[in-house]
């Protein structure tokens, strides 16, 4: 990131981001990061244009950005507990999302 105080605001959100991961098996910080390193790799090899080509606006630089983002949050603050144990034991994301996939909300 050329811009210091855009690399500073990233910095700080990616920090901010990383406390939210609990000491778990799986669904911890260094997952987030495999995750989000493998589909830096998996972008790198797909030509731009190539991801949606029917959409050009897919090869924009701010979409593959947002991809890699979403990779780094996606299991932030998880329970680290199955949906199913966490709606046997009434939790409350399991109340407020019944439906299903209450720890990856």
């Amino acid at each position: 990131v050329p811009d210091l105080a855009v690399r500073t605001s990233l910095s700080t959100y990616v920090g901010r981001v990383a406390v939210l991961y609990h000491d778990r098996p799986f669904h911890s910080l260094s997952h987030a990061a495999h995750v989000t390193s493998s589909l830096s790799s998996l972008l790198s090899a797909i030509p731009p244009g190539a991801l949606f080509p029917e959409a050009p606006a897919a090869a924009d630089p701010s979409l593959r950005f947002l991809l890699l983002l979403a990779a780094l949050v996606h299991d932030a603050d998880h329970p680290g507990i199955s949906n199913a144990a966490l709606a046997a034991h009434g939790h409350p994301l399991a109340a407020r999302y019944p439906a299903g996939s209450c720890a990856e909300r």
